[in-house]
């Protein structure tokens, strides 16, 4: 499950052994953890770790968010990369407007 709080995500997960939830913060630049028994506290929790961690980041001058710099390498079958490539060819485009086109349409 995901939960949003002021553009950061946190991802959540039942732990049935222990009767909780545990969550992380992602895309931070440090580690931050969550914990709660009910929906509430885990939204509170969730609230306060986040507000915690800015105001960390605000004393220490870093930035909060881990920085993307739109640089992706993937590894793909080499036939698709030849057919994309043709493609690209064909219309005229470069590899990096066709492969950001299917995600936005994808993701």
């Amino acid at each position: 499950m995901t939960i949003c709080y002021k553009k950061f995500y946190g991802l959540v997960a039942y732990c049935e052994k222990e009767e909780i939830f545990k969550g992380k913060v992602i895309f931070t630049n440090k580690k931050v953890t969550f914990k709660a028994s009910t929906a509430a506290e885990l939204k509170k929790n969730f609230h306060a770790a986040v507000d915690k961690y800015l105001a960390d980041c605000k004393r220490s001058g870093k930035k909060p968010l881990r920085q993307f710099d739109g640089s992706l390498k993937v590894k793909i079958d080499p036939w698709h990369h030849m057919r994309l490539a043709f493609i690209c060819e064909e219309q005229n485009r470069s590899m990096d407007e066709m492969v950001d086109e299917i995600l936005e349409k994808s993701v």
